[in-house]
């Protein structure tokens, strides 16, 4: 067996425990980086969001200037 050749002069049961460990380990680091991922996907979408709310609040804002400087010019 070629596994068994390279882990020559090793004891098997440990190498393939200290592998499993690792295996482990990776699933765990991959859980977290979906984990991770989906909540930066999240805040991403909040801060989008809070974005077009504030452009459109700014928009709100700018028309209103307009108004009250036409409504300056006839009244004042």
């Amino acid at each position: 067996m070629r596994v068994d050749k390279a882990l020559f002069g090793y004891k098997a049961d440990q190498v393939h425990r200290y592998v499993s460990s690792l295996e482990a380990e990776l699933k765990l680091l991959e859980e977290r980086q979906q984990e991770e991922s989906a909540a930066y996907e999240r805040t991403e979408a909040e801060l989008l969001n809070e974005i077009a709310d504030l452009e459109q609040g700014l928009t709100e804002l700018e028309r209103m200037e307009a108004g009250l400087r036409q409504w300056i010019q006839r009244n004042g």
